[in-house]
């Protein structure tokens, strides 16, 4: 299977989530599927590096539906102070399971920024440092601004992080560029069917101030 790296389409909905996804889940997840009290369908996935593995790489963008998927960094326990050594360390960390998963460069890497404590210069050093990483292998660099992150919209900003996804927390806007990803609602429980009750949480995808796209990994047509 070939996989590109395309921009997220506008208005995509993408849902994220920790355990794995399954062939039966998919499958119920695919056209004519809609969320509940929508007429929105699934475009892509959100899965974190920490417990993805290549074959369900191989089930996700080699459904019939051609789902997307953009890969999520792990985040540390709530409460750690973060540095230029453990962002760097994280960094490195996501792209080489991304190239272990034999992804291509050039998809987004999520930041998972959320639970930390320290100061808004620990939090700087640590995005830069991620980022660094990330942009030096050729990703795209997104920051997930979860609950505690201590950034001004102006700090934010100035973090080497290419794009902005936005919490279900109460966080700051992003000074110039705003966010290019709404996580939209409070964790979903989905009644599958016959694959059963799955919890997802579901972002928008959307562009940013400066018309930027999340890039995810598809399958070629």
């Amino acid at each position: 299977m070939t996989v590109d790296v395309v921009a997220a389409p506008f208005g995509a909905i993408m849902l994220d989530c920790l355990v794995p996804l399954t062939q039966p889940v998919l499958d119920a997840l695919a056209p004519p599927y809609t969320l509940p009290k929508t007429n929105t369908g699934i475009t892509l996935f959100g899965r974190y590096f920490e417990n993805l593995t290549s074959a369900e790489v191989a089930l996700i963008l080699g459904h019939p539906a051609r789902f997307g998927l953009i890969g999520i960094g792990e985040s540390r326990a709530n409460g750690y102070v973060p540095s230029a050594s453990q962002g760097a360390q994280d960094g490195a960390r996501e792209v080489a399971k991304r190239k272990a998963l034999g992804l291509p460069a050039g998809g987004a890497i999520v930041w998972d920024a959320e639970g930390m404590g320290g100061t808004a210069a620990d939090a700087t050093a640590s995005g830069d440092a991620y980022a660094q990483q990330v942009q030096a292998a050729g990703d795209q660099c997104i920051a997930y601004v979860g609950d505690s992150v201590p950034l001004t919209p102006g700090g934010l900003y100035a973090l080497l992080e290419t794009l902005y996804w936005h919490s279900l927390s109460n966080v700051q806007q992003v000074a110039t560029a705003d966010y290019a990803m709404l996580q939209a609602y409070p964790t979903q429980l989905l009644d599958l069917g016959a694959a059963g009750v799955r919890a997802f949480d579901v972002s928008l995808i959307y562009r940013d101030k400066r018309s930027r796209a999340p890039m995810m990994y598809r399958a070629s047509a």
